[in-house]
């Protein structure tokens, strides 16, 4: 018993070691568009599929430095788990069409909804 306690400690002091202070995350948003959220002021301004490749989601996201997170994971509501991406996301910087924000490229439609985890790439 006591060997079972020692490797839940070790492992529950790895994962809070790991934890990232200055990692951010989006509200719970659908995917559909005009959902919204206050964290990030996440907007989701377009859904479309690409058939057997899955769909793309094209989000506002108020960042000063957006570049500097460059790991980017999208959550499933439904399970708490990442989602896979069909490819990599890319940050969306047309600023003079207004148009600035992340677009993702997901394998499957999240349903029940999704949140979007941003990892700092700046921080050791």
């Amino acid at each position: 018993m006591k060997n079972i306690v020692l490797a839940v400690l070790l492992t529950t002091g790895t994962v809070v070691a790991d934890t990232k202070v200055n990692d951010l995350q989006s509200d719970w948003l659908e995917a559909e568009q005009g959902s919204s959220g206050q964290t990030l002021g996440a907007e989701v301004k377009q859904v479309k599929s690409l058939g057997s490749d899955g769909v793309r989601i094209d989000l506002t996201i108020t960042l000063e430095d957006a570049g500097r997170y460059d790991g980017i994971e999208v959550i499933s509501r439904e399970t708490s788990l990442p989602m896979k991406q069909s490819r990599p996301h890319l940050w969306i910087e047309d600023y003079e069409k207004g148009n600035y924000g992340l677009r993702l490229y997901l394998k499957k439609h999240p349903k029940v909804g999704f949140r979007v985890r941003l990892q700092d790439s700046s921080r050791d």
